[in-house]
């Protein structure tokens, strides 16, 4: 009788413990199991043969290499197995963040991005990373108030928003939402 066929893969995991519920700890070089039917997402160690995938389902940073096997259970992006072995473990923090301002740069063309923000997604300086975050907190604010004023004027332009509640809407434009306004739309 042959061995069993291992499945080499990829799990994120919060901590170094099983989650939900489970609590087993997790050695890299050990293996847990689980017995009954195997069923994603009910009854199963997961992994995904893509660590792309496997990113889908993460609920943290460390990322381990598993080996998987006994009853395997796929679906198109994950697995479900009897048998997950711990190969190798590496908490993915910078890798991630680096992959997430990467992916940011990539559409940043997009919109007109606080110059700290363009500053913090480039050189990954974590000193920049809290003023980045509001600087886009606030842009994205700026951008909503916009498309809404901006639906309701041409809400207003077509007729298909009477007159009262074109005033009801336009009192709900404040001082600072009119100067941002000004400064997009030419009248």
């Amino acid at each position: 009788m042959s061995a069993p066929k291992k499945i080499d893969a990829w799990w994120f995991s919060a901590s170094d413990c099983l989650p939900h519920g489970d609590g087993r700890l997790i050695v890299v070089g050990e293996s847990h199991s689980v017995g009954g039917d195997i069923v994603l997402c009910d009854n199963a160690l997961h992994a995904s043969r893509d660590p792309f995938d496997a990113l889908t389902y993460a609920p943290g940073q460390y990322l381990y290499r598993v080996r998987c096997w006994g009853d395997v259970v796929e679906d198109d992006d994950k697995l479900g197995a009897r048998y997950r072995e711990y190969v190798d473990m590496r908490n993915a923090t910078n890798t991630l963040r680096k992959f997430a301002r990467e992916q940011a740069l990539s559409v940043i063309h997009f919109w007109e991005a606080p110059p700290v923000v363009k500053e913090y997604l480039e050189a990954g300086d974590e000193t920049l990373r809290a003023a980045a975050c509001t600087a886009s907190r606030e842009a994205a604010r700026a951008a909503t108030h916009y498309e809404n004023v901006m639906h309701a004027i041409s809400r207003v332009c077509t007729g298909r928003l009477p007159a009262t509640t074109h005033g009801r809407a336009l009192l709900h434009i404040n001082w600072i939402g009119l100067q941002r306004l000004q400064k997009r739309v030419v009248l």
